[in-house]
This record gives structure tokens, C-alpha cells and sequence, in this order.
């Protein structure tokens, strides 16, 4: 194996959240964050809401969730989109 396929694989074993959950992170952290600009909540749960759409927004933006990998899931195992390789 060359360095370049090598790079290939180290690039791609990093993923472990499929498309499809992508979306629904992203579309989770759109809907956290206009939650907690728009209602009258005590700053504490505002603080809270804004980490959460922080968390879910990044997971999904960077395709890596650390808590699949301290569990060993994947939940792109059975798509291409991942090329088959999980953490």
C-alpha cells in the first residue's frame, strides 16, 4: 500500500455517522438553537441549548460522533457512504 492510499484510509475511518443522521443532526441543531433564542427560558437551560446545538451541529458538520466511538457503533456500517470503514 502507498502513502497515498494509506492517507485515503486514515482520512476515511474517522467517519462513523451516516448521511442520512447528517441531516437529522443538523436539522436537531437548527431547531435546539431557534428554540433557545426564541422562548423565555431561565439563562442556565439557554446556556445548556446552545452547547446542545453546538455538539449536534459539529457531530454532523465533521461526520464523527465520540460517543459511537467509545460504544464501537456506526451508523453508516451498511452504507457506501462511509466506504464501509468505521471507527
Amino acid at each position: 500500500m502507498n502513502t497515498t492510499e494509506k492517507n485515503t484510509v486514515q482520512k476515511q475511518t474517522w467517519k462513523n455517522v451516516s448521511r442520512g443522521e447528517r441531516v437529522i443532526r443538523l436539522s436537531l441543531a437548527i431547531i435546539v438553537l431557534t428554540t433557545a433564542l426564541i422562548i423565555q427560558i431561565p439563562i442556565v437551560y439557554e446556556i445548556a441549548l446552545f452547547v446542545l446545538s453546538g455538539i449536534l451541529a459539529i457531530t454532523g458538520l465533521i461526520r464523527f460522533c465520540p460517543l459511537y466511538a467509545l460504544t464501537g457503533s456506526c451508523s453508516c456500517s451498511k452504507e457506501k457512504d462511509c466506504n464501509d470503514v468505521c471507527v
